[in-house]
């Protein structure tokens, strides 16, 4: 359950609370081979949870944003104690910035972080990159676990083209199917904290990533961003996001 209260155009508050029960039925979960996995000995268990979001949005556009910026911060409690089992406390921030640069160029910050404790926790609590939007461009194919991480990104592009395609037939709301396409550039740096028996080869170490790529924006704000990406594996690989506002 949750609670919005939205104070004044641009600041919103949400409380949220409520209880998960989770049940593994899958034998590579069972508590004798991976113990730490709900890190209670068994492979069920459940949990209440508590938190609060605040999310500041002051952009020109939600889903594609050009100019403004956006921040948001959430505190969640997990759990009734503060070690052992399910229990868990997490802080996650992110904030951006889009600035315009004139002549069609555009260019954005992203900072993304999270701090978790205790150090030690269930295996389900530690994700960190690799989950949502989370992610550096290069890695995500990628899970990076830890109980702190946090990502910077830097992104410049250009609207290079934008065009409409009348529609056959006659919807006044929807006359017509706007394009735009801007080319980029961009690049991630970052970093995944983790206790060293937990550790894989991209925890504990400076992470970075960069490529080239075009996003396409149509109707209602869907786009497609098509990224050619490198990563500190010496990796390279084509990338598609997409995303909707539905």
């Amino acid at each position: 359950a949750n609670y919005q209260l939205r104070r004044g155009y641009y600041r919103r508050h949400i409380f949220f609370a409520g209880y998960h029960h989770h049940d593994l039925n899958d034998s590579i979960k069972r508590p004798e081979f991976n113990p730490q996995y709900l890190n209670n000995g068994r492979n069920y268990g459940g949990f209440p949870f508590i938190g609060y979001t605040f999310q500041y949005i002051n952009t020109d556009n939600v889903n594609y944003p050009l100019t403004g910026k956006r921040y948001t911060a959430t505190i969640l409690k997990q759990g009734t104690g503060f070690t052992g089992g399910m229990n868990l406390l997490r802080i996650d921030a992110q904030y951006s910035k889009y600035t315009p640069f004139g002549k069609n160029w555009y260019g954005n910050w992203d900072f993304i972080g999270t701090v978790k404790a205790p150090f030690r926790m269930a295996y389900i609590n530690q994700r960190a990159m690799g989950y949502q939007e989370f992610y550096m461009r290069g890695l995500e194919n990628y899970v990076i676990d830890g109980y702190a991480a946090a990502i910077a990104k830097y992104t410049v592009k250009k609207k290079i083209v934008s065009f409409q395609i009348p529609l056959p037939w006659n919807i006044k709301s929807i006359p017509y199917i706007p394009f735009a396409f801007y080319a980029k550039t961009y690049a991630d740096i970052g970093w995944s904290e983790n206790v060293s028996e937990l550790n894989n080869r991209l925890n504990n170490r400076f992470l970075y990533s960069g490529g080239i790529g075009i996003d396409i924006i149509s109707l209602y704000d869907i786009f497609l961003q098509v990224e050619y990406s490198i990563n500190p594996l010496g990796e390279k690989g084509l990338f598609l996001h997409t995303k909707t506002n539905f």
